[in-house]
């Protein structure tokens, strides 16, 4: 079955529903096929909310913040820089997958995992 969604995925990205709809898989059965692609890093959910196969140009990595405010992802022994309008929702710590898109710099593509799944926010009127 991981072949099959895999395979529907190579033609392009596609969410849940029209996956679901493609496949003919039952949906708890296809959600606990999709998170295992995306724990062998091998699926993730885009910026658009679709599910993409990771290509060749695109890297994993955790998403780290400086003391200034810059953010970057360490991926394959490179630090790529991004500015805080490619970072897409991804907080510090998520394993992310980033293109690199010139100079050191890139856009973060999806997020694989979430370090933090609960946040505090402090709402003032």
């Amino acid at each position: 079955m991981k072949n099959t969604i895999l395979n529907l995925l190579q033609n392009g990205n596609l969410n849940f529903e029209r996956l679901q709809k493609l496949s003919e898989i039952e949906p708890q059965t296809l959600a606990t096929i999709i998170d295992e692609l995306m724990d062998e890093e091998l699926v993730f959910l885009n910026t658009e909310k679709k599910y993409e196969v990771i290509k060749e140009n695109y890297l994993i990595g955790t998403l780290e913040k400086t003391s200034k405010g810059s953010c970057y992802v360490v991926a394959d022994g490179k630090k790529i820089y991004i500015t805080t309008n490619a970072l897409h929702t991804a907080l510090k710590h998520d394993l992310v997958v980033v293109e690199e898109k010139y100079n050191g710099h890139g856009e973060i593509k999806g997020i694989l995992k979430r370090k933090n799944n609960q946040h505090v926010f402090e709402y003032k009127e």
